[in-house]
C-alpha cells in the first residue's frame, strides 16, 4: 500500500550542468510532461506519457475494459509513481496495449461502479512480498463479476532458489482470479511458485514495457561502438549507467560498480530520490567523497516518458541493475547490459533473452569496451517476435481481440 500522501514539494531534475545529452531534464520534474491520464493516441500522436506512438492506437482493440491504476500527481512525480519512476514505463505500456478507462483504488469513494466494465486489468501483484496481502483486489473482485487480468504478476525474492512464503489469503486471491483469467506472470521462476500453490491457469509474460509501441518486427540493430551523443573524455562510447537503489549497504562488487561510473563520468539515471550516504557507502573518506562529487553532477532523474528516451536516445550503451531503466535504452534502440541482482530482474531478463551478467562478478579493472561486447542483442532479436506471439496469444486466451498489423 502507498500510504498517506506525503507534503511535496516540486523536484528539482538533476544533471542540469551543459554538455548533457539531447532531451535531458533541466527544470523541475513537475514541468516534464507525463500527464499519464491523457494516454489515449491515434497514429503518429504523443501520448500522454511523453513519447511518440509510431504503431499508433491500442494493441488491444476491445473496448469497455477498466485499467485500476491512481492518477499521475505532477506536484509528487515520484511519490505518484510507487517511489520508482521505473514505473513510467509499465504504467504507460498499459495505457497503450488496453483501450481501458482508468480508475483508481478509491473507486468507491468516488462513486465508480467497476461491474460496468467488461474486463479490469491490474498491475497490483507484480512485486508480491513475503505472506504479503492484497485487501484491495479481493475488494474489486467481490465489486464485480468481470474478468480482472493480473499482469507481471512477481514475487519479491533474492534468489530463484528462496522458498517463497505466499500468505493463504494471497493464494486464496489468485485462485479466486484464475477462475475468470489467464495470469500473466513476471516469469518462469513466479509460475513455478505459484503452481506449487495450486496456481496453475498462468502464462510467464514478461513485461508490457517491452511489447507495446514497438511491433512483432523491433529489433535492436545499434552498435555500442557507434552512434552519435555526448561523449566522455577519453573515449569513444557514451554510456549511461543506473543503479538498483542507495537503499541497505552496499556489497563490495556494487561499491566497485559506482566506482567505475564515476572513473568514466557516466550519466548516472537515478530511479528514486534515496541520498547517497555514507552509512551506504560503509564510511566516510577520499572514495566516498569522490564517487558523492560524481553523483551530485552526472545524476538524472526523468518524469516523462518521452524525456526520457530522448535522453537515453543519445548514448551507445547502458549499463546497470534497473530493468526499466535500461529497458528504456532498448526501446530507445541502444544496447544494454543488464545486471542481475535478484529474482525479479533475473526472471524477467530470461523471459526475453536479454543480455546480462551477475552484478556480484562486475569487475572495474575491466575497461568500458568489454562491458560493451557482452551486450550481445542476437539472442534477444531471435527471441522477439515469437515472444511478441506469445504476448498476443495471451491476450486472446482472456477473451481479447488484438489488432493485425503488428508486423
Amino acid at each position: 500500500m502507498r500510504g498517506e500522501r506525503p507534503p511535496c514539494a516540486p523536484l528539482a531534475a538533476r544533471g542540469q550542468e551543459g554538455g548533457g545529452a539531447s532531451g535531458e531534464a533541466r527544470g523541475p520534474l513537475h514541468e516534464q510532461r507525463s500527464h499519464l491520464d491523457e494516454a489515449r493516441c491515434g497514429a503518429g500522436e504523443r501520448c500522454g506519457a511523453g513519447e511518440r506512438c509510431g504503431a499508433g492506437g491500442s494493441l488491444v482493440l476491445s473496448g469497455g475494459g477498466g485499467l485500476l491504476q491512481d492518477p499521475y500527481d505532477a506536484r509528487c512525480p515520484v511519490w505518484s509513481l510507487g517511489q520508482n519512476t521505473g514505473n513510467l514505463l509499465f504504467m504507460s505500456a498499459l495505457r497503450r496495449i488496453f483501450p481501458a478507462t482508468v480508475f483508481p483504488h478509491d473507486y468507491r469513494a468516488r462513486g465508480i461502479d467497476v461491474s460496468a466494465f467488461r474486463y479490469i486489468v491490474t498491475s497490483d501483484l507484480i512485486w508480491i512480498n513475503p505472506n504479503e496481502v492484497f485487501p484491495a483486489v479481493e475488494q474489486l473482485l467481490d465489486d464485480t463479476d468481470a474478468p480482472v487480468i493480473p499482469l507481471s504478476v512477481g514475487l519479491q525474492a533474492p534468489s530463484r532458489g528462496f522458498s517463497f512464503p505466499l500468505h493463504p489469503r494471497t493464494v486464496r486471491l489468485l485462485a479466486r482470479l484464475q477462475e475468470r483469467a489467464l495470469l500473466g506472470a513476471r516469469g518462469e521462476y513466479t509460475a513455478e511458485v505459484l503452481a506449487a500453490h495450486g496456481i496453475r491457469n498462468v502464462q510467464p509474460v514478461g513485461c508490457p514495457s517491452l511489447y507495446w509501441p514497438m511491433r512483432r518486427s523491433f529489433r535492436v540493430e545499434r552498435s555500442a561502438g557507434g552512434g552519435g551523443g555526448e561523449f566522455f573524455a577519453g573515449g569513444e562510447i557514451c554510456a549511461a549507467a543506473n543503479f538498483r537503489t542507495f537503499y541497505g549497504r552496499a556489497t563490495p562488487a556494487e561499491r566497485a560498480f559506482l566506482r567505475w561510473c564515476a572513473r568514466y563520468g557516466l550519466r548516472f539515471v537515478e530511479q528514486t530520490e534515496l541520498p547517497f550516504t555514507a552509512d551506504f557507502w560503509g564510511g566516510e573518506g577520499v572514495v566516498f567523497a569522490r564517487v558523492r562529487a560524481y553523483l551530485e553532477v552526472r545524476r538524472a532523474l526523468f518524469a516523462g516518458v518521452g524525456e526520457w528516451r530522448a535522453a537515453m536516445a543519445a548514448y551507445h550503451f547502458s549499463i546497470g541493475m534497473r530493468f526499466h531503466g535500461n529497458v528504456m535504452a532498448v526501446r530507445a534502440g541502444v544496447p544494454a547490459l543488464f545486471l542481475r541482482h535478484d529474482a525479479r530482474t533475473a526472471e524477467m531478463i530470461d523471459v526475453f533473452r536479454l543480455p546480462s551478467m551477475e552484478s556480484e562478478r562486475f569487475d572495474e579493472a575491466l575497461p568500458i569496451e568489454a562491458y560493451c561486447e557482452r551486450a550481445d542483442y542476437r539472442p534477444f532479436n531471435a527471441a522477439y517476435p515469437a515472444r511478441f506471439d506469445a504476448f498476443l496469444s495471451f491476450l486472446r486466451a482472456n477473451g481479447l481481440a488484438v489488432r493485425a498489423d503488428v508486423d
